[in-house]
C-alpha cells in the first residue's frame, strides 16, 4: 500500500508541516488495530481503545484521545519528561485515512499542538 504521511507542528506562531509519500508499505488490519510498518518505526492504532502508539528505537509515544500520557523522551541532551494530549482520533477504513491530533508538553514549559495525517493513495496509475 502507497501512504501519504502529513505531520503538522505548531509552536507559538511558527507552523512546520512535513509531507512524504511512503511506497509499498506493509499495513496489518486486524478487527480491532491497524498496524502500520514504516521506516524504523511501527504505528498502532487501537480502534477501541482511542490510541495511536508510535513504536520507535529509542522514543515511544502514545496518544489516547482525551487523556494525559506521561512518558520519558531521549534527546541528545538527556531525557525530558514529555507528556501527550490526545484531543481527536479520526479512522476511515476504505480508503483508509486516519487523522490524530494532539498536545505536546516538554518538561512542563514547552507546548506544542500536532496533527499526524496517514491517508493511503491510490497506487494505480
Amino acid at each position: 500500500m502507497n501512504v501519504k504521511l502529513k505531520t503538522k507542528q505548531i509552536y507559538d506562531e511558527h507552523e512546520e508541516i512535513q509531507e512524504a509519500l511512503h511506497e509499498n508499505i506493509e499495513v496489518n488490519r486486524l478487527e480491532e488495530k491497524i498496524i502500520i510498518e514504516l521506516n524504523n518505526q511501527k504505528i498502532v492504532i487501537d480502534k477501541k481503545e482511542c490510541t495511536l502508539e508510535i513504536l520507535r528505537e529509542k522514543n515511544d509515544i502514545l496518544i489516547k484521545q482525551n487523556e494525559e500520557k506521561n512518558l520519558n523522551y531521549e534527546t541528545p541532551y538527556g531525557k525530558i519528561k514529555m507528556t501527550t494530549i490526545g484531543e481527536e482520533i479520526q479512522i476511515e477504513e476504505n480508503p483508509l485515512k486516519i487523522i490524530v491530533t494532539y498536545k505536546i508538553t516538554m518538561n512542563d514549559q514547552i507546548k506544542y499542538k500536532n496533527q499526524i495525517e496517514i491517508v493511503e493513495i491510490n497506487s494505480e496509475k
